[in-house]
């Protein structure tokens, strides 16, 4: 619980809501070309981070070696860089509900609910004690 706030749970955190960021900008023609907006770069950290968030069950490839470029405009006319394969992932509900801090607070109102049992029986228990009051002794 507590490694929530180490160095790579915050990254992988930062890869979930990279990938959440991402949208389709435009699709050129011809061949339906997706131009993504805030594509993740590919580096060290943000593969790594991925590859946990795949083992976590929190991403899943939606491209396997799509072909990826930076674009640059000349006069209104999208020019390609040099293209090179890239793996597009999307986040799965558990990836989305890992941003929003669902987990959190499932956890929270699990332990409140026990506590509250908890307080619930000690009130019953101490009713019922009240209620047989104390051992009347006859005498005969």
């Amino acid at each position: 619980m507590f490694d929530y706030y180490s160095r790579h749970e915050r990254e992988v955190r930062k890869a979930l809501k990279i990938i959440a960021g991402q949208r389709v900008a435009m699709i050129l023609q011809p061949g339906n070309v997706l131009v993504i907006e805030r594509s993740p770069t590919s580096t060290e950290w943000f593969e790594e981070a991925v590859q946990t968030c795949r083992i976590r069950g929190w991403v899943e490839v939606l491209h396997e070696g799509l072909p990826s470029a930076d674009l640059d405009f000349h006069d209104q006319t999208p020019i390609l860089g040099s293209a090179r394969p890239k793996t597009h992932y999307k986040l799965t509900e558990g990836g989305w509900n890992a941003i929003r801090g669902t987990h959190a607070l499932v956890i929270v109102a699990i332990i409140l609910s026990a506590l509250s049992l908890a307080a619930g029986v000690a009130s019953v228990a101490l009713t019922w004690e009240q209620m047989k009051g104390p051992a009347s002794t006859k005498a005969p």
